[in-house]
């Protein structure tokens, strides 16, 4: 049913894009997108400007795109928008940038005549045909977010590191506390890159935030209760 590539999804060879693609191409907020959807159902048809996820699909979706795609780990309900819903966003958002954002998606990525081309790179090819390409594209470059892969290297740097800090799977500390470990060290990540989740990351700081993870520490009073936990465990 979908065939998945790190720069395309496609649903029964029809090549589709979730809304934070959708709406990182457009350049406003997911809410803008979810926005439209609401106020205009009555103009959206399903399966035709639309695919909508749940259920099993849904979970067999997040498996298949989880190296690639972000999708949120308690996500219910997911909205996959084809060549015609993008088209449909693009002018009800009626912004000069949508349009013109919509036309080169339409050209490099719905087009499957052509090589795909990931979202950086047609955002990026678009920025070369405007005015100042060089200093247009390094500012895009530096406030762009880390892509899906880049997302699942830190979740799993992040985790080898808090459980290097626990002791491993096997210990009492991991037992009572990893919950606790997990979340601080995901919100002192958070509160050093000012982001509100980690997959906010900008592409220039992917590099400082795999330092940041691979050095992480919890705080001391957790320090030491791991260590007592880990010290009553060897004594018994």
């Amino acid at each position: 049913m979908y065939q998945i590539m790190p720069d395309t999804i496609e649903k029964d060879d029809e090549r589709v894009l979730t809304t934070e693609q959708l709406a990182d191409f457009y350049g406003c907020p997911e809410y803008a997108i979810k926005q439209n959807f609401n106020n205009n159902k009555d103009k959206f048809i399903k399966g035709k400007h639309y695919y909508y996820l749940e259920g099993e699909e849904l979970a067999q979706f997040k498996n298949s795109v989880e190296n690639f795609y972000p999708v949120g780990k308690n996500a219910r309900q997911l909205y996959l928008w084809t060549k015609r819903g993008a088209s449909r966003h693009s002018k009800m958002l009626g912004t000069e940038r949508a349009w013109d954002m919509y036309d080169q998606l339409e050209e490099s990525y719905f087009n499957q005549n052509n090589q795909p081309m990931s979202i950086e790179q047609m955002m990026i090819h678009q920025l070369q045909e405007m005015q100042a390409v060089k200093t247009d594209v390094a500012m895009l470059k530096d406030t762009m977010r880390i892509d899906g892969n880049q997302q699942y290297t830190l979740k799993e740097t992040g985790k080898k590191r808090a459980l290097s800090v626990l002791g491993g799977y096997q210990s009492k500390a991991y037992e009572a506390i990893s919950k606790k470990v997990f979340s601080q060290m995901w919100r002192d990540f958070k509160k050093q890159f000012l982001i509100p989740r980690y997959g906010d990351l900008s592409k220039k700081d992917f590099e400082a935030g795999m330092d940041f993870l691979n050095m992480w520490l919890p705080e001391t009073s957790v320090r030491l209760e791991i260590k007592n936990l880990n010290q009553q465990e060897n004594l018994f």
